[in-house]
């Protein structure tokens, strides 16, 4: 049995193990190319530790869509939103609107620059008027 020193044996576990785990990204992304992805959100808001501030401003492509995901996926302990020109409509500021309620700790949504209606801006601002400590920035 070949006697092996024992710096030589981590060096030669950590390449193994960097020649596996840089392959990683090559497999992954070889065995969902046919798969149609949708927004899944709501795992990366349930771990780790607690979210407070979430940001995607500038994301002209996430739309109604993507703010009706975000309105049920982003966990109660969010205090800042920011969804900055981001292509929202009615929908899903509506939607945005109905999740403050479930977002006890939100004191700050930034939603300026989306494609909402008069109507959808005054129930925002009215929303900012009456729960105390939450500023909508519309």
């Amino acid at each position: 049995m070949k006697n092996t020193s024992r710096r030589s044996f981590i060096v030669s576990g950590i390449v193994g193990l960097s020649s596996v785990t840089g392959s990683l990204p090559v497999f992954i992304s070889k065995s969902f190319a046919g798969e149609k992805h949708s927004m899944v959100i709501k795992p990366l808001a349930d771990g780790g530790p607690s979210l407070e501030s979430f940001s995607i401003s500038y994301n002209p492509n996430l739309r109604d869509k993507g703010a009706l995901n975000l309105a049920t996926a982003l966990p109660s302990s969010v205090t800042e939103i920011g969804l900055v020109g981001c292509g929202v409509g009615d929908v899903g500021g509506k939607a945005l609107v109905a999740s403050t309620a479930t977002t006890p700790k939100l004191h700050w949504l930034c939603i300026e620059q989306n494609n909402f209606t008069k109507e959808t801006k005054a129930s925002l601002v009215s929303l900012g008027r009456k729960r105390r400590g939450l500023l909508f920035v519309v």
